[in-house]
């Protein structure tokens, strides 16, 4: 990744998407971003413990952190 995550900023969805997927387009990003939460173990159920639900747009700094810790740095 070129840029360092920011951890105290809101990330819109896509945003956080790109770095995993760089080369992706934004939708296609998102798409794949989409499937590894809901394929990652409990990642999806420790978002949802944050107030994430499927079809948010954007993820909080917690929301954020909690998918680094999970998935390892973009």
């Amino acid at each position: 990744m070129e840029n360092e995550v920011n951890y105290s900023k809101v990330w819109a969805v896509y945003e956080l998407a790109l770095c995993y997927f760089p080369g992706s387009s934004p939708k296609s990003a998102t798409d794949k971003l989409s499937r590894w939460i809901r394929l990652s173990g409990n990642l999806k159920d420790k978002l949802q413990a944050l107030n994430w639900h499927p079809g948010n747009k954007l993820f909080t700094p917690k929301q954020v952190m909690c998918i680094i810790d999970h998935l390892g740095e973009p």
